[in-house]
């Protein structure tokens, strides 16, 4: 049995260790402070740097942008002014316009003498069409969407704002001046909805479904434009169903059906893709594995098929110019809109008057 006094000794000797621990840890904790602060302030420094850095060239390429709408306005405006839908609808001139639903639309049926009643009304400047007895509105949603939860289609804006597409379909009917008691239905284009396939969900009745707005009604809205292709197996699919597509394709695809689509419109070759989210259209000059290649894009798995159909539609043209080592797709479309004379020799550059026939 240990006696009083050495108790007393051992605990003074434990009283004074503890002493002597003490600034150690205050120590400890302040070296972990330092350590803190120092992380922080070479933080901060990174982002400084970063900032300093790409600051100049993010304000560079926002004054090329700016520099490069500027130069381009003038001309989009004088084409705008020259369109059918300026000299009928009066619609006022701005960036977006040329690009919107009403106006490509509209210059189309106009050319393909649809027989539409075109309306723009003067009180809150809505613009409709009938066409066979129904009343076609156009979409200013950049989406459509199903909400499974809520078993409801819904419409979204940039804005992050949604709305159930019975209400919208109701606020498009309350801004009628005059309500004529046609069925109404909203023009809708395919890149509006993002799911793959069409078949698996139900439409509203309200919603017409086309490729292209410029397309609507001219007997290409079939079935195959509720599909968009999530691989390579797909879009080769989707090519040797569709009787309008010239030239010639065969498919190379691996275990999981990416691979790729080999399609020869006359001299020139065409390598195509899709996977992982987004498309791959590579243009390639004589035979498909030993030419070269002139140019390629990445276009989105909802944009690649309708790409193809323009390039292939029989009648149609493609030019794409090769300038030192690199290519640049200019148009695609019908031959007799086309704004690129057919090929002629140049000093610095070559085009490529690639036709479907």
């Amino acid at each position: 049995m240990l006696s009083s006094g050495t108790t007393a000794n051992t605990a003074a000797k434990r009283k004074k260790n503890a002493g002597r621990k003490k600034p150690a840890e205050r120590r400890r904790k302040r070296n972990a402070g330092e350590e803190t602060m120092r992380k922080k302030r070479y933080k901060k420094a990174l982002i400084s740097l970063i900032i300093v850095v790409f600051s100049p060239l993010l304000l560079i390429a926002l004054i090329i942008y700016g520099f490069a709408a500027w130069f381009k306005s003038p001309a989009l405006k004088k084409e705008y002014k020259k369109s059918r839908y300026y000299s009928d609808v009066k619609r006022k001139y701005n960036l977006s316009v040329t690009s919107s639903p009403e106006y490509r639309f509209y210059n189309s049926a106009v050319k393909r003498e649809l027989p539409i009643e075109y309306h723009k009304q003067d009180s809150n400047g809505l613009e409709y069409f009938i066409y066979d007895g129904t009343q076609f509105f156009f979409p200013d949603f950049y989406e459509m969407e199903y909400d499974k939860g809520k078993k409801e289609w819904t419409v979204g804006w940039y804005s992050d704002e949604k709305k159930a597409f019975s209400a919208y379909m109701q606020s498009l009917r309350e801004k009628l001046d005059a309500d004529d008691n046609y069925l109404a239905r909203v023009l809708c284009e395919r890149r509006l909805f993002e799911i793959a396939d069409l078949r698996e969900v139900q439409l509203p009745e309200e919603v017409y479904l086309t490729s292209g707005y410029e397309l609507a009604f001219d007997g290409n809205d079939f079935p195959l434009d509720i599909i968009i292709p999530q691989t390579t197996r797909e879009l080769y699919n989707l090519m040797i169903q569709n009787p309008d597509l010239c030239g010639s394709y065969e498919m190379t695809a691996d275990e999981d059906d990416y691979g790729s689509i080999f399609w020869t419109l006359g001299d020139v070759c065409f390598e195509l893709c899709v996977g992982q989210g987004q498309g791959y259209i590579n243009v390639i000059a004589s035979e498909p594995l030993h030419g070269k290649s002139i140019t390629h894009w990445h276009p989105a798995p909802d944009e690649i098929y309708d790409e193809v159909k323009r390039i292939g539609k029989r009648g149609n043209v493609t030019v794409v110019r090769s300038y030192r080592g690199a290519g640049t797709p200019l148009y695609s479309g019908e031959k007799g809109e086309c704004p690129y004379l057919p090929p002629r020799k140049h000093l610095l550059c070559k085009y490529f008057y690639i036709e479907a026939e």
